[in-house]
């Protein structure tokens, strides 16, 4: 919030993080499953309802809990007015009135149940369904769906989570990522990630695409190269769960990872280097052992010999079995010590 309050949806209700606490501040309505800050309110989607929270005096009311429901998805749209993705269909909060959008048109939703929005443009919004895509005119009030050829004989599309930016809308589905062209006004296909579930799309201040599947998290950067991320036991600052089920980028660029075993953040401005990187070769090398010396000079021990860098990973030197100018008598490296 305008405060640099981190707000959570979790099962428990709504919690709040100010970077050293965390409170529960409404315990109604069920689960929390979207969020949406305008000015110094809060407003809810839960189970059971609608529900806002005015931040200063933590007053909460349930705007609505008879009518919609299951609010899995909200979007300010570009008219001003909040647009809500519910069990049983789209829903527009507007100066106090919720009303339920009914299509002027000859096609109706896809399927009623919304899971995912994102705005197209000052008067579309892309609605994902748990079958279908469609997209939403504001001004006209009227609803058409995309035509997704991929999943013609597919016993259902279920659109988990839209993201848009300045050339395409990504599409997260049960099993792959696809894009819509706004250029070709079309949906694409796309290799990345595929076979995961993409449960959360966001990108961070960097304009790396971030993936959130059932399988860790994704992180596409602006060269195209892909990282995965999974948590690992061994390390206690790895992702602390594998089924990322929310992402946000915060305005000092940690990205906040929702998962099924808690919040882990990042700082995506930190990338991985593979080996490969440093020494120009493709043979590769897993390292048990790493060391920096007094002339801030990397020792890197592994299964495939001792690698030696300067701090900026410049200037590698590789001992290992059988080199003619850098032998070693085995290539197992397990501990490196400075004398």
């Amino acid at each position: 919030d305008i405060d640099g309050q981190l707000w959570f949806g979790t099962s428990q209700g709504l919690y709040s993080y100010d970077g050293k606490t965390a409170r529960c501040r409404v315990d109604e309505g069920g689960q929390v499953y979207s969020l949406i800050i305008v000015g110094d309110t809060v407003f809810i989607g839960a189970d059971e309802g609608l529900l806002k929270m005015d931040i200063p005096s933590g007053e909460t009311m349930m705007i609505d809990k008879r009518h919609c429901h299951t609010i899995r998805a909200m979007l300010m749209g570009q008219d001003g007015k909040l647009y809500l993705g519910a069990a049983d269909g789209l829903f527009c909060y507007s100066d106090g009135q919720l009303i339920q959008i009914n299509d002027n048109g000859s096609l109706q939703l896809s399927n009623s149940t919304i899971y995912s929005l994102a705005s197209f443009d000052e008067d579309n919004i892309f609605i994902g369904t748990y079958n279908g895509l469609c997209l939403f005119n504001q001004r006209h009030s009227r609803i058409t769906n995309v035509d997704i050829p991929f999943y013609i004989n597919k016993s259902n599309c279920f659109v988990n989570s839209l993201l848009a930016d300045s050339l395409y809308v990504w599409i997260g589905l049960e099993g792959e990522l696809l894009r819509y062209s706004k250029k070709q006004c079309k949906v694409e296909r796309t290799d990345i990630a595929y076979g995961n579930s993409i449960k959360s799309l966001a990108k961070d201040i960097y304009s790396n695409l971030l993936i959130g599947t059932d399988n860790g998290l994704f992180v596409l950067d602006t060269t195209e190269h892909l990282t995965h991320i999974v948590h690992n036991a061994k390390y206690s600052n790895s992702l602390v769960g594998n089924i990322v089920w929310s992402l946000f980028s915060d305005r000092q660029g940690n990205v906040w990872i929702g998962s099924d075993y808690g919040v882990s953040m990042a700082d995506m401005n930190d990338r991985f280097t593979s080996v490969s990187e440093i020494t120009g070769l493709p043979d590769g090398n897993t390292f048990y052992a790493i060391m920096s010396d007094c002339h801030n000079r990397l020792w890197l021990g592994g299964s495939n010999g001792l690698l030696k860098t300067d701090e900026n990973l410049q200037n590698p030197v590789w001992y290992r079995l059988g080199d003619k100018d850098n032998a070693l008598p085995h290539n197992r490296i397990r501990d490196i010590k400075e004398d």
